[in-house]
């Protein structure tokens, strides 16, 4: 959409050649875009992180030890290698992308992530703040859930 806006403006230059109407429609094409990503993304500015890799229990740690968020582990199945694996499923806010992206780069450089803009977020440490600091977040008492389909 930004080089169809920039096209026209680029021909606008051409045709009109004034450097004032040319300003206002940069200016314009922006103001719309920014409108644009306001009303179709709305207001939240997180990500929502898929990471498989072969050290998922490392990365898991990590990005509730330093990161402070929490994950979802979902078993998933290799389309192409046929293992069975975990997936990590991380949201986290725009203002850590970038610490994100590195921490997930040092564990392991070869994993493989995908990301997503989120649209709505609602719960624990979005919607509400979290009750306990990072490390204590961590529930290590939880018991396996009984997969047993004969009780």
């Amino acid at each position: 959409m930004f080089f169809t806006d920039a096209l026209i403006v680029i021909m606008g230059i051409l045709v009109i050649q004034n450097l004032i109407l040319t300003l206002l429609g940069i200016i314009s094409a922006f103001i719309c875009a920014i409108a644009i990503d306001k009303l179709f993304v709305g207001e939240n500015d997180a990500f929502i992180a898929h990471v498989i890799s072969a050290k998922t229990d490392e990365i898991n740690a990590a990005v509730i030890d330093r990161l402070g968020r929490t994950t979802t582990v979902l078993p998933c199945h290799g389309g192409y290698t046929g293992r069975e694996q975990n997936m990590l499923m991380i949201t986290f806010s725009i203002k850590q992308y970038v610490e994100f992206m590195t921490l997930i780069a040092s564990i392991d450089k070869a994993a493989f992530v995908t990301l997503h803009r989120a649209r709505e977020i609602h719960g624990e440490g979005w919607t509400y703040e979290l009750p306990l600091a990072p490390a204590e977040r961590r529930r290590t008492d939880i018991a396996a859930p009984d997969n047993d389909a004969s009780a």
